[in-house]
This record gives structure tokens, C-alpha cells and sequence, in this order.
């Protein structure tokens, strides 16, 4: 994480008291004045805010707030340009550098395009996941094309509903590298990221009253038909003799189907994450781990024989990891080889139109399959989601839900015998 500095009051027997920047690194204290006075009951003291409230009685909090952000990304920036040289400054060399770029800044709000730039810049600095980072830059991707194609500069006053319109039907008609129109998923994604980068504009007093704020979207998120692998099918998969290369392909995989991890987590396993547990007089070799991107403690029994074979096979670490990309590829291969060859029935959203399709179910296989297996496979042998969900590293229900790939015909079966279907009589209290 990005060392950050922060701010607060530097009098608050004065009243509106001078907002302050204190900088901390190694050993060393820099204090800066903003040259912002606000009557104290506008600031928020809160850790993780040290802002100005947003209020009605005190419209200059945008502005106010933007100062604040420009002192904070500034300071990181040269902190991280110090680092990056090996120079560890005085802290009268830190002020005197710094005190000359927040000078030299232009307080001229930047325009679209580069303010988007900037907050991804912001935010790569701050070690933000890598996929939000890759959302955000796809993002500013489909807008720099756009313009050029249209041949018309993006401004913050003339994203209204026509432009949201027209953006649309131009990402309707890309195609993704496959030859292929995008997924309403992606289009969605693409236009709910841009109204993030607008409302963050307006939050920060770069542009105010953006037309996008109160423009319709008009694309729905879809959420994809997935498929799981059974139990059956992943003894299958382990039970598969292989060269080296799909060898590892499947170990990775695999550790992902037997403990519920994300890509990102399952695929960095280290020696260090297997820990004695102890739970009154009984002691349980556990995976410990914090994920990456929920920062979530995830801890798991490690007593499934496949998964301590796996293991122990690549000395109690995750296999060498590929890209995410790279993996999801050859998974279509072993998935191949391994026989999945039934046919899946799917619906694509594209172009605002639903289009059925039949594929095999190996052409269905991802790095997130492996994470579905898991919670579906364990939902059906009975255990309560929110067990499973201390695995998995959900925070809601609704959301864990949609990793259970239980089909209509595999429900019934499920409760076949249950009670109310057996017609057998409830249990009566007893008076």
C-alpha cells in the first residue's frame, strides 16, 4: 500500500481552523499547511476520510476537497519517485520539493479524458487489485476510439443521454479479439465505470452537474451461464495421466476446485499458508490465507487426500502460475482430453439480444469454474451457505448464490426425500 499522509486541524480553539498535511517517513515528519480554513463542524476526523463534509450550508466542499486530494496524490507521487531512485530525502528537502509542484500546479480542473488518466494513475500508485485497474483502462480504451472514430472530443458537459445512446450502439458494434460482439456484461461494465469516473469529478469539484448523472443506462448486467464440475468429473480430472505442462494446468486447477479460492489467491499458495489450527483439545492442519481482493481471512481444513497429494506434489506450494489468460486456454485442452464433451445449453447477451447456444462443456472451462465447483459441490452435499461462504470469502448471500450452478432436475432430486415432498406428517409439540 502506497504511504499516504494525513490531515487534520491544526487549531481547533480557532474556529474556522486551518486544515494541515502531515507526512511521516522514515523517521522523519513534514507538516504542510493547505492554506484551507473550515469551521470545524464541516471536517471529518474519521481515519479513512479526513475530508470535508459534504453539506448544503458549505458549498465550497468540493473545491476544498479537490486541494486536499491534489496535496495527497502530489505527495505520494514524489514519495514514490524518491523510493524508486534510492534517495531517502531530509524532511526540508521533501517539504521544499513538494511545497514547488503543489506551487506549479495549474488549478485548472483537467478535462475527461486525462482526469480519467489521473485517477488511474492515482489509484495503480495506491496498489488498487489489478483487475479494477484493468476495468478502469478498458474503460478509457473504448473512449479514446470512440473519439477518434466520431471524430469529436469528449468533454465532462456534453456526456447527456444521446451521447450515452450513441456510446452504446458504437460498443454494440466492437468486436472482442475473437471476432465477436461484446457481452452486455462488458458494455455495462464499461458505461457504469465511466459514471464512476463522472460522480468521482463531481465529488472532487473538477466538474459539477454532469449531464451522465441523471442519464439512463439502457444496459442491463448479465449474468453468465456457467458451468461446474461434479465430483465425479474432478476424480476424473485428477485421476488423468499427463505430461508436465497439463500436469501442472490441472494441479492448479484443481487446488481451486478442492478449497473455493479465487484465481488470485489459489494460485500464489506458499508453505507459510499451511498452519496448525487449535480449536479446544483438537488440532487441524488448516490453509490460512488473506485474500487479495476482499482482504478476507480465509482458513480451510487441509484433510481432503487429493488436495494434500497436490500439495505435497509441488512441496506444499501452488504449481508454477501462468496468466490467468494463458490458463483459461489450456483448461479448454485438458477439459478436452479429460472427456467433458456433453453438450451445454447457454444464453450470450449481445448487442442487447439474447442468443442461445449448445457447446461442449470443455469450451465452458475457466479459472472461475473452478471456484463454482467448489460452492455448488459443497451446497449440494448440505452444507449451510454461510459455512461455505467462510470458505469462499463471500460477503452476502445474494452474492454466493450466484456461484450455485444447481440445475431445476438436480433440485428435485436433492429433495426427493425430503419431508414435505414424502408426505410424511411434521413433528407436533408436545403438550
Amino acid at each position: 500500500m502506497a504511504k499516504k499522509p494525513i490531515f487534520n486541524l491544526k487549531n481547533r480553539i480557532e474556529d474556522p481552523a486551518l486544515v494541515v498535511m502531515v507526512f511521516n517517513f522514515k523517521g522523519r515528519r513534514i507538516v504542510l499547511s493547505t492554506g484551507l480554513k473550515i469551521p470545524q463542524k464541516f471536517w471529518n476526523d474519521a481515519k479513512d476520510v479526513q475530508r470535508v463534509r459534504a453539506s448544503r450550508d458549505f458549498p465550497r466542499h468540493k473545491k476544498f476537497n479537490q486541494r486536499i486530494n491534489l496535496f495527497e496524490a502530489e505527495t505520494i507521487k514524489l514519495w514514490d519517485e524518491y523510493q524508486a531512485r534510492g534517495i531517502l530525502p531530509t524532511a526540508k528537502e521533501f517539504k521544499s520539493e513538494l511545497s514547488n509542484r503543489i506551487n506549479d500546479t495549474h488549478q485548472v480542473a483537467p478535462s475527461l479524458l486525462p482526469f480519467i488518466q489521473q485517477v488511474i494513475e492515482e489509484r495503480q500508485r495506491m496498489n488498487k487489485p489489478a483487475g479494477s485497474i484493468q476495468i478502469y483502462k478498458n474503460c478509457l480504451k473504448n473512449l479514446e476510439t470512440y473519439q477518434k472514430e466520431r471524430k469529436q472530443k469528449l468533454s465532462f458537459d456534453n456526456l447527456s443521454q444521446s451521447f450515452v445512446n450513441d456510446f452504446t450502439a458504437f460498443l454494440f458494434a466492437r468486436k472482442n479479439p475473437l471476432g465477436e460482439n461484446l457481452s452486455d456484461s462488458y458494455v455495462h461494465k464499461v458505461l457504469t465505470t465511466l459514471k464512476m469516473f463522472v460522480r468521482l469529478a463531481d465529488d472532487r469539484g473538477v466538474f459539477e452537474g454532469c449531464p451522465l448523472l441523471k442519464a439512463k443506462l439502457g444496459v442491463k448486467k448479465r449474468e453468465r451461464d456457467n458451468i461446474y464440475l461434479t465430483e465425479a468429473e474432478i476424480h476424473i480430472l485428477y485421476n488423468l495421466e499427463l505430461t508436465s505442462k497439463l500436469a501442472n494446468v490441472r494441479d492448479l486447477f484443481l487446488i481451486g476446485c478442492l478449497t473455493g479460492l479465487r484465481f488470485s489467491d489459489y494460485s500464489v499458495i506458499k508453505p507459510e499458508n499451511l498452519q496448525t489450527v487449535e480449536h479446544g483439545e483438537k488440532q487441524v492442519q488448516c490453509l490460512v490465507m488473506t485474500t487479495k481482493k476482499t482482504e478476507q481471512k480465509v482458513v480451510l481444513p487441509l484433510v481432503n487426500p487429493m488436495l494434500l497429494t497436490i500439495l505435497e506434489r509441488h512441496n506444499w506450494k501452488a504449481p508454477k502460475r501462468i496468466s490467468n489468460q494463458r490458463l483459461n486456454d489450456y483448461l479448454k485442452d485438458l477439459g478436452k482430453l479429460a472427456g467433458f464433451t456433453q453438450e451445454v445449453q447457454i444464453n450470450e447477451y449481445k448487442a442487447g439480444k439474447r442468443h442461445k447456444r449448445t457447446r461442449q462443456k470443455w469450451e465452458l472451462m475457466t479459472t472461475h469454474t473452478a471456484r463454482r465447483s467448489f460452492a455448488t459441490n459443497a451446497y449440494k452435499r448440505g452444507l449451510p451457505a454461510g459455512d461455505i461462504m467462510k470458505f469462499t470469502g463471500h460477503t452476502t448471500v445474494a452474492s454466493f448464490m450466484k456461484y450455485i450452478k444447481v440445475t431445476t432436475e438436480e433440485t428435485a432430486v436433492l429433495l426427493s426425500e425430503h419431508d414435505f415432498f414424502t408426505g410424511k406428517a411434521p413433528l407436533r409439540a408436545v403438550k
